[in-house]
C-alpha cells in the first residue's frame, strides 16, 4: 500500500486558479467587444446607434476585464458575483441592441 495520503496526491497551485479565472475574464471580455463592435456591420441607417452600442460595449467590456486584473493582482480567489451579473446584464443589453439594430436596418 502507498505511504501517500490523499492530499498528498492533490494537485493545487494557489495561484493558478486566479489565473485562470482571470484569464476566462479577459476571453470574455474579448468576445463581448468583438460582438460590440460586429454590431457596427448593422449600422445601415442607424449609423450612429450601432456605433455608440459598439462603443459602450468595448468600454464596458474593457472596465470589467481590468476590474478581474485588479482582483487578481490583489489576490481575491472568491468570486465576485457584481461582476457576473454585470457581464449578464451587458450581453443581453447588447443582444437587444442588436436586435433593434436588425429589425431597424431591414424596416427601411
Amino acid at each position: 500500500m502507498s505511504s501517500t495520503t490523499r492530499r498528498d496526491r492533490e494537485l493545487w497551485d494557489p495561484g493558478a486558479q486566479p489565473e485562470r479565472t482571470y484569464q476566462a475574464w479577459t476571453r470574455t471580455g474579448l468576445g463581448f467587444t468583438v460582438c460590440a463592435l460586429l454590431a457596427t456591420r448593422l449600422a445601415g441607417r442607424s449609423g450612429v446607434l450601432a456605433i455608440a452600442l459598439s462603443l459602450a460595449g468595448a468600454i464596458a467590456a474593457w472596465w470589467l476585464v481590468t476590474r478581474q486584473k485588479r482582483r487578481l493582482h490583489s489576490a481575491q480567489i472568491r468570486p465576485h458575483p457584481t461582476a457576473v451579473l454585470t457581464m449578464t446584464i451587458l450581453t443581453v443589453l447588447l443582444a437587444a441592441g442588436a436586435l433593434l439594430l436588425v429589425l431597424l436596418a431591414t424596416r427601411g
